[in-house]
């Protein structure tokens, strides 16, 4: 489900929505999908209570997807993202940083976080693996001179040239040309005294002046929980989400550290990742008084009685990636 209908809707097909607007029409010569909800991307949070259509909010998505994909007895793998979009994938949270419009940046961040609370809700924990990560960063950043108790999206108090600034800025965006033009109409940067910084289509404050702003550069969080949701801390590199998720789905065995551990599988209980040196440390047969290293136990455990324990799920283990 998402936006994308244009894509889905025969060639020159008036959109259900916006009938007299040709732009939105279909583009394709076969077949519909349903569930499309926008001719293109799909309305930020904050702009969906003025949709005509009456757009499902992301949580109300991913209940219904679920009600249906739990029909499936052997289980099955969901990926959602915020405000998917067929045509080209891309979140809104995503959109609104490159429009500087951290408000709807915001609240497309809680929409977010409640879809995957109403996910949770709907699933096993013992036998469910989430997560939660980003591909990339934005250029956000939070102005730690704020005074205490300032709106997250409001004035944040006033500065050396006696004007007011904003809790949150941009390194660069739109927000930064809207600067420009301020310094050279009046010579210094805008005046946001009797501006309400805190609706949905200001541009918050910038840098750098340019039309869209930036990804960033840091390393961002992964969120997990659920079995295997411990192959999460430190730092990784991108493609070790897939391995986990390989390894956590490859074999029903694997989901039993008792057998493997009776076994002596160590190599196979683990092979994610950038794990390779541990992958060949692991190739001892269980019973034989492993030393207990700090690396080791994260990882698979040692001796005869730790590594058979080893949980199936801990809760909100965190990692990131570089």
């Amino acid at each position: 489900m998402g936006g994308g209908r244009m894509e889905m809707l025969p060639r020159e097909a008036a959109d259900p929505e916006y009938p007299k607007d040709s732009s939105k029409a279909g583009s394709r010569n076969d077949g519909n999908l349903i569930g499309l909800f926008e001719p293109s991307h799909m309305q930020f949070k904050g702009n969906r209570m003025n949709d005509v259509g009456g757009e499902p909010s992301l949580s109300e998505m991913v209940e219904k997807v679920i009600e249906i994909l739990q029909k499936d007895k052997d289980g099955f793998f969901l990926m959602v993202e915020d405000k998917l979009l067929l045509q080209q994938t891309g979140g809104r949270i995503d959109h609104a940083h490159h429009d500087g419009l951290a408000y709807h940046a915001l609240h497309d961040t809680i929409a977010m976080d409640k879809a995957v609370a109403k996910a949770m809700s709907m699933t096993n924990e013992m036998e469910t693996l989430f997560i939660v990560t980003a591909d990339h960063s934005h250029v956000l950043s939070i102005g730690g001179a704020a005074d205490r108790g300032s709106p997250i999206l409001g004035r944040g108090g006033l500065m050396n040239d006696g004007l007011p600034f904003t809790t949150l800025s941009y390194a660069n965006g739109p927000g930064g040309i809207e600067e420009l033009n301020s310094f050279k109409s009046t010579g210094s940067r805008r005046n946001l005294t009797d501006t309400n910084t805190e609706s949905a289509d200001f541009h918050h404050p910038a840098l750098v002046p340019i039309d869209s702003e930036t990804h960033g550069g840091e390393d961002v969080t992964i969120y997990a929980n659920g079995p295997m949701s411990h192959l999460f801390h430190g730092v990784h590199e991108q493609h070790y989400i897939a391995h986990v998720r390989q390894n956590q789905t490859e074999s029903d065995e694997r989901e039993n550290p008792k057998t493997l551990a009776a076994k002596g599988d160590y190599q196979n209980w683990l092979t994610v990742g950038n794990d390779l040196q541990r992958q060949q440390e692991r190739g001892q047969t269980a019973g034989s008084g492993l030393g207990c290293s700090k690396e080791r136990w994260l990882t698979v455990g040692c001796g005869d009685d730790n590594v058979t324990h080893l949980p199936k799920s801990r809760p909100l283990r965190t990692g990131s990636i570089k």
